[in-house]
């Protein structure tokens, strides 16, 4: 009964060890900050939110953008395709570099479904020297 004890302390030991690595890497608050980036995103879409979504979108994908979301009549474009979609967060994993990669797949209704991946990854704010997740690629 002895040895039964031991070993169960043991095992919660590591366990515990295991959390408390787990907690100082930051990984599952990363994750789910992630995730949540790309779902105010997609909600963005569906309201034709432009500037929530130049909020979310960050280095190369934000420049890539930058010429859409100043168009004046994207936003009616974008409520009219997205608007009723819904969407299911099917993944969400970090990369061999160091990102999230966020997988979706939306349901746009009678136009089918669409499976997307989105990369996230924190980028320093150059005025407050925060970090900021937001979406820096758009993968399909």
């Amino acid at each position: 009964m002895k040895k039964f004890w031991q070993g169960a302390l043991l095992w919660l030991s590591i366990l515990g060890n295991i959390h408390a690595v787990a907690a100082d890497t930051g990984v599952p608050d990363e994750l789910e900050q992630a995730e949540s980036v790309v779902s105010a995103f997609l909600g963005a879409l569906a309201q034709g939110d432009v500037d929530t979504i130049s909020q979310l979108l960050g280095g190369g994908f934000l420049v890539k953008k930058e010429r859409l979301l100043k168009n004046p009549d994207y936003s009616a474009r974008l409520v009219e395709l997205y608007s009723g979609t819904s969407h299911e967060i099917t993944r969400v994993e970090r990369t061999a570099d160091g990102k999230v990669a966020v997988d979706v797949q939306l349901d746009m209704g009678q136009s089918g479904e669409l499976d997307t991946r989105f990369i996230v990854d924190n980028i320093s704010d150059p005025v407050t020297g925060k970090s900021k997740a937001l979406i820096v690629d758009e993968i399909d």
